[in-house]
């Protein structure tokens, strides 16, 4: 269904107008219901990301352009969330401006 989409929809680069590759998208996310794609201008390198919500009756996208690289979303996405220690060790790190603590 995306697919259809994005050959019919996203032919060209929102900020420099130049058209897409066949090759510039990848898929960061895909479930039944959603999807995230990336999609680069190999014409001014900028990235968009299209958020997908799909249900029976219609598919809702929303694009955006964003600076992260495929590669960086995708280690956002599988890297472990932050944890309460986390947070803790870096609140105390920075109330003493000791940086050096943080890792």
């Amino acid at each position: 269904m995306i697919d259809n989409y994005l050959s019919f929809r996203l032919t060209s680069c929102s900020s420099c107008k130049k058209a897409f590759g066949k090759n510039s998208h990848k898929i960061l996310v895909r479930t039944p219901d959603y999807e995230v794609i990336f999609a680069k201008c190999s014409g001014c390198n900028r990235t968009t990301k299209l958020n997908f919500a799909l249900n029976p009756s219609e598919t809702v996208c929303f694009a955006t352009l964003t600076d992260l690289s495929f590669e960086d979303a995708n280690n956002f996405l599988n890297n472990e969330a932050i944890s309460i220690d986390d947070v803790i060790q870096v609140h105390k790190a920075l109330k003493f401006d000791n940086f050096s603590r943080i890792g």
